[in-house]
């Protein structure tokens, strides 16, 4: 990872070394702050780290595509915010992490994937010790599920199933524990009487209800 913690841009994750520790990119800035007297309270931040759930490049770049969303949750980050700034695939970050971790632990932490399956399935691959990053940062990306499944939502994760399939039981008037919880959907506000109004009361606005709930299983 570069040490050029005082330049603005991204941080090249990908370099010639191939190194993902983060202690090679704040040496540099730590020691000069050391060597100035200001210490850890008075140092300046070292570097910004951003996940973002979408395709990044090694030099930070989202590309165009997944019908503006890529660019819509990676609109330049690396040049809108200040100092040495390091945008990443969240899935790449959750692999690097791990990898870290079982470094620690003395494990085999030269090959291994991690799997993300929030709102989408999504994977950060590491082979021979190095993030696999694969053209414009798409090695982990799932959408091929759409194709082999048929499906169009076939890369939805745990978070968006579960919504899902809350909304379409809250739609067909099931009942659980779960589901009274849960706010009715927007349709079915739409669909219910209001009370009959009398002369002497006063029109009772209805506030509208979120068709968003919340993930939990049916």
């Amino acid at each position: 990872m570069s040490t050029r913690a005082g330049a603005r841009g991204p941080v090249d994750a990908a370099g010639a070394g191939g190194s993902h520790d983060a202690a090679d990119a704040v040496d540099a800035p730590a020691a000069a702050g050391v060597a100035d007297g200001r210490g850890t309270a008075g140092a300046p931040r070292l570097l910004t780290v951003v996940g973002v759930p979408a395709p990044v490049d090694a030099e930070g770049r989202s590309p165009s595509g997944d019908a503006g969303y890529w660019p819509a949750m990676n609109p330049g980050l690396v040049d809108a915010l200040d100092g040495p700034v390091l945008v990443e695939n969240d899935a790449n970050l959750a692999a690097l992490a791990e990898r870290a971790h079982l470094a620690l632990s003395g494990a085999d932490a030269d090959h291994l994937a991690a799997l993300l399956m929030g709102e989408r399935f999504g994977a950060g691959l590491v082979i021979d010790g190095r993030l696999l990053r694969g053209a414009d940062g798409g090695a982990g990306e799932m959408r091929f599920l759409e194709t082999v499944l048929g499906d169009p939502r076939g890369a939805d994760g745990v978070a968006a199933l579960a919504r899902r399939w809350a909304l379409e039981a809250l739609e067909a008037g099931e009942t659980s524990a779960a589901l009274s919880a849960l706010p009715a959907p927007s349709s079915a506000r739409r669909t219910s009487s209001p009370p009959p109004a009398t002369a002497t009361s006063s029109p009772v606005p209805c506030s509208s209800a979120s068709a968003t709930a919340s993930p939990a299983s049916p």
